[in-house]
């Protein structure tokens, strides 16, 4: 049958179910309103729809259906929303029709139902929900999809049910590492072993399974990169298949060999030691010969500084007790310890070390100065990135210690990162000891950190945790906030300016807040004086009575027991009357001084050099500062 014909018949169809309620009865001569209007409606539709005019189709087929209910315009708008792309309404109208329409028109119903259904499936596996594709695959047919489609709904159903048996993408993580496991696959297709590579590590960091981290060493491999292909197999060569650990073997074989040529050739003994030792018996003739001549050269090599004289060996010696007093936390010792190998052997190494224990000893200035003291050529990112820690982000008052070495390493580790692109390890690195931070310059790298690293929430929670006057510090400062609202799908709160002027650039309190903090306790101490001083009057009254009962009493008794309560009397009036003098000037005294406090605040500036009339100024500090963990 044409498909011409199946259309014919398809429309003869819905007319006669519309005009059968026209017939109900005998009694029924003619159609009511609403089912003239339906029918009106519904041949507009079709006729836009033949036209490929599948919105307004729609529309007519909307309306109608608010008036007559009706299998044939449910069946329309079914195949409309497919054409339109919206397969979850078309899967939900087409679906509900099984064997309600006659077989020409289920023909057309199940093509369109399977190709939605595939859509959707498709969809679903780019974002790991393998589990939701799994299910609309499964109620797919084979033969709802045209012949040459069927092939590749078989490989995408077998992908699918895979996906589900090694990701387990009922949660979050899971189909997290599903999403990236294919993209990874995608990348390897395309050719382009980094991508590939990389996204199969983003995967085994969402949720850690053999077979991503298979996968990325094959890739590694392939590409030459031989060093992280090994690392990546230790971790999961005990969990292999036996036809893996059998092609596991083969190739890392390759790869020892190829490695540990590449790391002597480089002169990185202390790398290439292990895998000198470890090809033993791997390897023959000419290139047993090469090993063993390698591993003689690379004995005194493989250490963190070179050892072939006798000095140098002395001041690795030293070093190392070094590193275990610094481990025990005996810096003094430890610093103690590499001057004196510095005496034998300036190495780089010695004085990183060295300033490491300062930080940890608490002192930034003679971190710097060891730092400063390695060759400018010799300089790592990390030994820059310390250098700039210490001198534009300097630990607040108050930290020292460990927290205080914490601090610096924290900053620095950071900056290496952000400097390498790695922003969600220096994003990680920030907020362990940057968060909420009051320092103007730290707040500005946590804060554009934040957004490099793409955490949204961070980043604007951060702008509204600002201090008063930095906004324009920050880059494209307007237009980062609203793409976090968007992709955040924020949509009713507008970019709030923050003002230019500053109030405050530290953590203490304002002079005008202390003033009137001393104002109350002014007043609190005038209140208890004022108690006093009431005591006092009844002392004293208490004095009186007991004078008068002993002066006018004929009795001896009791004008001996007034005179004791005169003299208990005397004695509690005269410290009352201390007391209350001594409160009443401290709390004036109180009192004054808060005035004058609260009254001449007159602010600080945007650089934080601002003073008062009476040289007050809070102390910068960090809020919200966890200093453990760093590393």
């Amino acid at each position: 049958m044409t498909r011409l014909s199946v259309v014919a018949r398809t429309t003869l169809a819905a007319l006669v179910a519309l005009a059968s309620v026209m017939v109900a009865s005998p009694e029924a001569t003619a159609a009511s309103p609403e089912e003239e209007a339906a029918l009106l409606l519904f041949k507009e539709g079709r006729g836009l729809f033949d036209e490929g005019e599948y919105q307004k189709a729609l529309d007519r087929f909307e309306k109608a259906i608010k008036l007559v209910k009706n299998d044939f315009l449910v069946f329309y708008m079914g195949r409309t929303y497919a054409k339109l792309d919206r397969c979850d309404e078309a899967i939900d109208k087409l679906g509900a029709l099984a064997g309600k329409v006659p077989p020409d028109a289920d023909k057309l119903r199940v093509a369109d139902l399977g190709a939605c259904q595939v859509k959707r499936a498709t969809k679903a596996l780019k974002k790991g929900r393998c589990m939701d594709a799994s299910k609309d695959l499964g109620a797919t047919k084979p033969r709802w999809v045209p012949r040459g489609e069927r092939a590749s709904l078989k490989a995408m159903t077998k992908k699918a049910a895979r996906c589900v048996s090694l990701f387990g993408t009922r949660k979050k993580e899971g189909q997290t590492a599903a999403r990236f496991f294919h993209q990874a696959e995608a990348a390897l297709e395309a050719g382009d072993l980094d991508k590939a590579a990389s996204k199969a590590k983003a995967s085994m960091v969402a949720k850690r399974t053999v077979a991503a981290g298979w996968f990325r060493f094959k890739v590694l491999h392939q590409a030459d990169k031989c060093g992280p292909a090994l690392d990546q197999l230790m971790e999961i060569t005990e969990e292999l298949d036996r036809s893996q650990a059998k092609e596991a073997k083969k190739l890392s074989k390759q790869c020892l060999i190829s490695e540990t040529k590449k790391l002597v050739e480089a002169d990185d003994c202390r790398k290439a030691l292990p895998l000198l030792k470890q090809m033993e018996g791997q390897v023959r003739g000419a290139d047993e010969k090469w090993r063993q001549e390698k591993i003689e050269y690379c004995i005194p090599r493989a250490t963190d500084f070179i050892t072939d004289t006798p000095q140098r060996k002395a001041a690795y010696k030293l070093y190392l007790a070094a590193k275990e007093a610094r481990d025990k936390k005996d810096y003094a010792r430890s610093i103690e310890l590499l001057g004196k190998a510095l005496g034998f052997s300036e190495e780089p190494v010695l004085r990183r070390t060295l300033a490491d224990v300062h930080l940890f000893a608490g002192s930034c200035e003679k971190a710097v100065d060891a730092v400063g003291k390695v060759p400018g050529g010799e300089r790592t990112k990390s030994d820059n990135a310390i250098l700039e820690s210490c001198k534009k982000y300097p630990p607040p008052s108050g930290v020292s210690g460990e927290a205080y070495g914490t601090y610096v390493r924290g900053i620095a580790k950071a900056l290496t990162a952000k400097k390498s692109g790695k922003f969600s390890v220096a994003a990680a690195a920030l907020s362990r000891v940057a968060k909420g931070t009051k320092n103007r310059d730290l707040w500005v790298l946590y804060t554009d950190t934040m957004f490099e690293a793409g955490k949204c929430k961070e980043y604007l929670a951060a702008r509204k945790g600002a201090v008063q006057g930095w906004a324009e510090r920050l880059t494209d400062a307007g237009e980062r906030a609203e793409e976090c609202r968007v992709s955040l799908g924020i949509t009713n709160e507008p970019d709030k300016k923050l003002p230019e002027e500053p109030v405050d650039d530290g953590g203490g309190m304002s002079q005008a807040t202390v003033g009137w903090i001393v104002v109350g306790v002014g007043a609190a101490l005038l209140i208890a004086g004022g108690a006093m001083g009431g005591l006092y009057a009844g002392e004293a009254t208490a004095m009186e009575d007991a004078a008068a009962i002993h002066n006018t009493t004929p009795d001896d008794a009791l004008a001996a027991q007034a005179a004791q309560d005169f003299a208990d009397a005397e004695s509690g009036a005269q410290t009352m009357s201390g007391l209350a003098w001594g409160l009443g000037a401290a709390g004036a005294a109180a009192l004054g001084v808060g005035l004058f406090l609260a009254l001449t605040d007159d602010g600080g500036t945007p650089e934080g050099k601002g003073s008062t009339d009476v040289g007050f100024a809070a102390s910068p500090g960090f809020t919200g500062m966890t200093l453990q963990g760093a590393f």
